[in-house]
């Protein structure tokens, strides 16, 4: 069974990581790509017809449009066509949806910043390209599920699996008040936040690792603004550092991480509508409570169902990241089990696509 996964940029981030787990668990797997930033061989490169200067959300909208009018040709060579960085609903035999963002209007309403994705919608999902009709969907939270067919106006019977975690050691003293935030350095994750929520918790320190991204200088400039209006001391690190009230560690190695990890009593999440956090997993299993965005799977999907603190406004995260830092109790890493490890993600993922491919012969012996 040949097996096409399209994902349009591989980049660093949760959805690559789920990207590669689906195309791991098969032995004769290839990913469909216009960009490759990770360490990938088995990537099949498309172009776009054309070439010209434009930005990140452009670009994405582009590539899109490019993918809606290729996906019915890529279907012939593949025996099976799996969508995972591509939450719209092309003409695919599956699709792990990931992110109910370009499809929910409702964050466009609320945000300029969501301009791309209405484009996106709006321009694919009425195109002549795009019918409308992944033949299964996976979704990687209820939260996604939720959206989705509420936008798509669909109740189905879709499954939902679990993205694979990468964990932590929960061992470690715990002692400090260190607040922790494992995320992409995007503008958009929202960590901008960060400096006014520090201002409140002057005996507490807050460290945010993640990977560089293209618009990573923009969120820099963001949060050094934000740190001198709320008098707050910050730090930009290439590696461990902890002597300012906010520190961040660019592209940190996962034993820096766990340096801090293991010092640190809470794991805060940003206000980002999150389709599921895998980040906020991996705070738990290195045994920190968590404190998430209400409006996110991380709260519906993992802290409404284990342990941990949910909040809606920024002066209501202060408070429950106080409460946290002060009720500290250890154990929260057993919750953890509930969720699928990489092993676990590929066993799932692997029954559901060998059945959906039974089928898929079945159907066609049929028709001849």
């Amino acid at each position: 069974m040949k097996i096409g996964i399209v994902h349009p940029q591989l980049l660093r981030g949760g959805g690559e990581r789920v990207a590669k787990a689906i195309c791991d668990a098969f032995t004769n797997c290839e990913f469909i790509s216009y960009e490759n930033k990770l360490d990938v061989k088995n990537v099949r490169l498309l172009t776009l017809p054309f070439k010209m200067p434009i930005g990140r959300k452009a670009k994405q909208t582009l590539i899109l449009y490019d993918l809606a009018r290729k996906i019915n040709l890529l279907r012939r060579e593949y025996d099976l066509l799996i969508t995972t960085g591509v939450d719209l609903p092309l003409n695919t035999d599956i699709i792990y949806w990931q992110n109910p963002t370009d499809l929910n209007l409702f964050y466009i309403r609320h945000s300029l910043k969501f301009f791309y994705d209405a484009l996106s919608y709006t321009f694919l999902v009425n195109n002549k390209f795009v019918h409308g009709s992944p033949k299964l969907i996976i979704y990687n939270s209820l939260y996604t599920k939720i959206h989705v067919e509420k936008a798509l106006k669909i109740n189905s019977k879709n499954t939902v699996i679990y993205p694979p975690f990468s964990s932590y050691s929960p061992k470690g003293s715990h002692d400090k008040d260190y607040v922790v935030t494992i995320s992409r350095l995007d503008y958009n994750k929202n960590l901008q936040v960060i400096p006014f929520i520090s201002s409140k918790l002057q005996d507490a320190k807050f460290f945010i690792f993640g990977y560089t991204q293209e618009n990573t200088p923009i969120l820099l400039r963001e949060i050094h603004k934000n740190a001198k209006r709320f008098n707050v001391s910050l730090n930009v690190c290439n590696g461990l550092c902890d002597d300012a009230n906010i520190n961040i560690i660019q592209n940190a190695s996962k034993e820096e991480i766990q340096n801090i990890l293991s010092q640190a009593k809470v794991y805060f999440h940003p206000p980002f509508r999150e389709p599921f956090g895998l980040a906020v997993l991996e705070g738990m299993s290195a045994d920190l409570t968590p404190v998430v965005y209400k409006d996110s799977g991380s709260y519906y999907d993992i802290v409404k169902r284990t342990y941990g603190f949910a909040y809606e406004k920024n002066v209501e995260a202060v408070e429950k990241i106080r409460y946290a830092l002060n009720k500290y109790e250890r154990g929260v890493h057993e919750y953890t089990k509930l969720f699928n490890d990489e092993n676990k993600f590929k066993q799932k993922i692997k029954d559901v696509i060998d059945t959906a491919f039974a089928i898929k012969e079945s159907l066609a012996l049929r028709k001849k």
